[in-house]
């Protein structure tokens, strides 16, 4: 029998063809662990609207805009975090952000916001970053702030905007977990920080990583999945 047509033959054909043409499988045991009750009430505010922006033909039925918060106040060890948001289409328009401490039933006590102001932004579809830093503010330790996004349809129709918003809370790390944050590996830093409740970053030491190694938004698909952001992550996993 020539060897050409023999059954290992065959087998080692199809196994080679398999390894060579099959998709890379990306797998991760990151797993987020909130550390505050997540069954007391909702803290996202998701953009359910529909119908179409008048003066933006792209924002149709379809189009999602969306922060990536889980559904209760995030965490973070940073005074000056980096925010995510997301956006199902390309567009170019106006939008608002904000960012204020959330007012507490009973106190009488209002404050002013840490950010108010309107951004002209052109965006392609996918994942943006807000990093405090840039707006020279910084979060008060064991306060709860509420920000938002809303992306303007028409300036003299606020109620036309479409808005998508949560709420996040700065914990000042104790000297024990500072250290295990210093002695974390860089590329462990996101399963470190998820896994000890601190989902803004854990988001965000993982998209700075993405950008040296796109396939890790695979990771980051997983990640937010967790949280219910299903529309998001999908599309992160469509992408290469």
């Amino acid at each position: 029998m020539n060897h050409f047509q023999s059954p290992l033959f065959s087998l080692v054909i199809i196994v080679t063809s398999l390894i060579i043409f099959s998709p890379v499988v990306h797998s991760t045991n990151i797993v987020y662990s909130p550390l505050v009750n997540t069954e007391v009430d909702t803290r996202r505010v998701p953009d359910d609207a529909r119908g179409a922006c008048e003066q933006l033909p792209i924002v149709d039925n379809d189009f999602i805009l969306r922060v990536l918060v889980p559904n209760h106040t995030g965490l973070t060890t940073q005074p000056q975090p980096t925010l995510y948001w997301y956006v199902s289409k390309p567009i170019s328009a106006q939008f608002h952000f904000q960012l204020e401490p959330k007012y507490v039933p009973n106190t009488f006590e209002f404050t002013d916001s840490l950010i108010n102001t309107n951004l002209s932004l052109s965006v392609k579809a996918g994942i943006h970053a807000l990093p405090l830093a840039k707006y020279n503010v910084r979060l008060d330790k064991d306060i709860e702030y509420r920000w938002s996004l809303s992306l303007i349809c028409d300036p003299k129709y606020p109620s036309l905007n479409r808005i998508a918003g949560g709420t996040i809370k700065y914990m000042q790390p104790s000297q024990k977990l500072s250290d295990r944050i210093k002695q974390t590996r860089a590329k462990k830093l996101p399963d470190f920080y998820a896994k000890e409740g601190f989902w803004y970053d854990a988001l965000d030491s993982l998209s700075k990583q993405i950008k040296k190694k796109p396939s890790l938004r695979q990771v980051r698909a997983e990640l937010l999945q967790q949280v219910g952001l299903d529309k998001v992550a999908d599309f992160e996993s469509l992408l290469p």
